[in-house]
């Protein structure tokens, strides 16, 4: 019985001992908060607009005839816009003569366009040529779509 309470006593005495030494292991590694921060990758614009807004020339071509004839000037004009569920949207305009960007994003409110499950971001360019511009030769005005 001496042998039983002397290996009880150990192991009474084991038992804080361990517990002691786990608690003060845990203790001294407690793990500092980190915080992570990004930004997403910038989406990639679409650049096969025709695509999913197939009309797309035509309708420029005969919402852009008159203004860009009456005060147009030649230049090209970038057009990023998202289509949506509601069509083209968040339609932005970049480079050429200030006048030919307003008329371009009044003519995008034109554009049908097929949404697709999610919004797409699409770009073009829009280059303008009036009639008999210097060097051209041309009587006619030209309003391009061009693709990258």
């Amino acid at each position: 019985m001496s042998q039983l309470s002397s290996s009880a006593r150990g192991l009474l005495l084991a038992l804080p001992l361990t517990f002691g030494a786990s608690l003060a292991l845990a203790q001294s590694s407690d793990l500092q908060r980190v915080e992570i921060s990004g930004q997403r990758p910038a989406e990639i614009a679409r650049q096969d607009v025709q695509a999913n807004c197939p009309g797309i020339a035509k309708t420029l071509q005969e919402q852009l005839a008159y203004p860009l004839a009456r005060d147009g000037e030649a230049g090209t004009v970038r057009v990023r816009f998202r289509v949506d569920a509601g069509g083209a949207a968040e339609i932005q305009s970049s480079g050429g003569p200030l006048a030919n960007r307003r008329f371009i994003r009044r003519a995008m409110h034109m554009v049908d366009c097929k949404a697709e499950a999610q919004a797409q971001l699409f770009t073009f360019l829009v280059s303008y040529t009036p009639a008999g511009h210097a060097g051209s030769g041309d009587t006619s005005q030209r309003v391009a779509l061009l693709e990258q």
